[in-house]
């Protein structure tokens, strides 16, 4: 989970942030199977910790090759257990949706999450321009593309001579 955007959700030295920042130094330097077991031992020691199930799925997913394994959607699941009105378990679950590729279920998630935010809260604002994003993102790989030649071969009045010329 990046650490920046970690702390816009829970402020900066947490109980979880030491082990954030030990996980994130592994994955930095591609060893997500370490970090997946410095956030499994955090785990162990703060086992309510909402930042660090949630850091637990995302080395989970970034180890299992960047696709939500059923392991990586039961630590999601146990993020919102833990904090259930907590805007950040919806947050980070669709941000690993858009990682993992699947822009359509990001956004059906985060617009359910924009939805609650407070008005005027800095996340629903933050959250609000990334849907933004995304669904311009979505628009534009969703566009047909011209076609680059024609769709059946030429007739053979329309081919070009393949003869010498003299």
């Amino acid at each position: 989970m990046p650490i920046p955007l970690a702390e816009e959700f829970f402020g900066r030295f947490t109980g979880a942030y030491p082990w954030l920042v030990i996980a994130n130094a592994f994955l930095a330097r591609g060893d997500s199977g370490e970090a997946v077991a410095t956030l499994a031992s955090a785990i162990k020691a703060r086992p309510r910790d909402v930042q660090l199930w949630l850091a637990y799925a995302n080395a989970i997913r970034i180890h299992g090759g960047g696709r939500i394994s059923p392991a990586a959607r039961l630590a999601f699941e146990r993020s919102v257990q833990i904090a259930p009105e907590h805007p950040a378990p919806a947050f980070f679950f669709g941000l690993a949706l858009v990682q993992s590729g699947d822009v359509p279920g990001a956004l059906t998630v985060w617009k359910q999450l924009v939805e609650k935010a407070p008005t005027g809260s800095p996340w629903g604002k933050a959250l609000t321009e990334r849907i933004a994003l995304l669904e311009r993102l979505a628009t534009v790989t969703a566009a047909p593309s011209a076609p680059l030649m024609h769709e059946a071969p030429p007739s053979s009045a329309e081919r070009l001579p393949t003869g010498s010329v003299s």
